[in-house]
């Protein structure tokens, strides 16, 4: 399970405080496959449709 923030800021005892972070590597790879995964599969739906 993954949970990211890439921007953060916020206020605290009259200071304002900014963090910003890159994605780390592993969810991206993570996500890649998702995506690759997820295309895949419409194409197989799509596929489906037009074999009748």
């Amino acid at each position: 399970m993954f949970l990211h923030a890439s921007h953060m800021s916020f206020d605290l005892d009259d200071r304002a405080y900014s963090f910003s972070a890159p994605l780390p590597e592993d969810l991206k790879e993570f996500l890649d496959v998702l995506s690759v995964k997820g295309k895949r599969l419409v194409w197989m739906n799509e596929k489906a449709r037009t074999d009748f």
